[in-house]
């Protein structure tokens, strides 16, 4: 009996992975070696090379989603204004030091 492979995807890191059906319902990522029950299959065949193509694929698809969405968060941070959390003074602010400062007089030189 041949050897069957399927595709997962990593609850944690979010990659795809070939892994082999085995009967335990358990799986670690080879990535971040996270142990975890089995999710959605995205794929399975009996030829290995076919389901890393198909890995290949699924996780180049991820990674432009990702890009994309990156993307656009940056555009949405750039457009916003910036806050500095201390409003814009419009008059000249006044020295604390002016109550205790005598002006200098013309007639001392």
């Amino acid at each position: 009996m041949p050897q069957e492979f399927r595709v997962l995807q990593c609850a944690h890191c979010s990659l795809y992975q070939v892994d082999i059906v085995k009967k335990a319902n358990k799986w670690e990522c080879k990535i971040c070696r996270q142990k975890q029950f089995l999710g959605k299959e995205f794929f399975r065949d009996f030829n290995a090379s076919a389901c890393r193509t198909k890995v290949q694929q699924l996780n180049l698809e991820r990674g432009q989603k990702q890009e994309a969405q990156d993307e656009l968060r940056l555009l949405k941070a750039q457009e916003e204004p910036t806050c500095s959390g201390k409003p814009e003074r419009t008059q000249e602010r006044k020295s604390k030091w002016a109550d205790y400062v005598d002006e200098p007089n013309a007639q001392e030189r």
